[in-house]
Parts: structure tokens; sequence; C-alpha cells
């Protein structure tokens, strides 16, 4: 049976999800997908977008604090 953490219901003959929704992504649907993160440490929630006005692509996925951020910016 496949573990996907309710963001997949489909899984390769190795146990590998398939086609992780909700942002997700990782052998079990795990880790959230580039520029996105979760709210919670529960792995059944979704990851939700990094909110960086733009001055930022990506964020740390455990807390949204965006990375990198241009134009002198820092933070959230």
């Amino acid at each position: 049976s496949c573990d996907c953490n309710l963001h997949s219901t489909s899984c390769d003959d190795n146990g590998i999800c398939l086609s992780c929704s909700h942002n997700t992504i990782g052998n079990n649907c795990e880790k959230c997908s580039k520029g996105y993160f979760r709210l919670s440490s529960n792995l059944t929630h979704g990851c939700e977008k990094c909110e960086c006005n733009n001055r930022a692509s990506d964020c740390d996925p455990s807390n949204g604090l965006c990375l990198d951020c241009q134009e002198n910016t820092q933070g959230n």
C-alpha cells in the first residue's frame, strides 16, 4: 500500500508515490515543493506558497522564512 501522507493515491512497485498533490514532493510526498512551506509539522497537511513579495523565489520549507531576499530586504 502507498504511504503518501494523503497527497497521492498511487505509487510505483517500489512504494514511491506518484503525482504528489498539495504542492508536495518526495518518495512519500513528505516535502514541500520549491517555493512552498508547511504551516504544520503534520505531514498530511499540504504546503502553502511562500509570501516573499516578489523579492525571493524560495523560502524555508519548515517556517516560510524567505531565502536570498533581493533589494536589501529580509524576512517573510
